[in-house]
C-alpha cells in the first residue's frame, strides 16, 4: 500500500488497505502529536490515549472481517 501510494496509485492503496488508507492523516497526526508534544513541555492528554486505543480495537476488528467471505 505504501508502495502505491508513493507512486501515486491511490487506487491499488484503496484496494490493498481501506482502513489505512483513509485513517492515515489520523496516524500522522498521532505521530507527529506523540513524538513533538512532550519536546515542547506540555502535558499529553488521557482522550489522545483513548482514541489511539480505539483506533487499534477498529483495526484489529477491520482485519478479522475483512478475511471472511460472505
Amino acid at each position: 500500500m505504501l508502495d502505491a501510494m508513493l507512486f501515486l496509485n491511490f487506487e491499488a492503496a484503496r484496494k490493498a488497505n481501506p482502513f489505512i488508507f483513509y485513517t492515515l492523516p489520523f496516524l500522522i497526526y498521532e505521530l507527529i502529536y506523540e513524538i513533538f508534544l512532550p519536546h515542547r513541555n506540555k502535558r499529553l492528554y488521557h482522550i489522545n490515549n483513548i482514541l489511539l486505543l480505539i483506533y487499534c480495537i477498529a483495526f484489529s476488528i477491520f482485519g478479522i472481517v475483512r478475511n471472511f467471505t460472505f
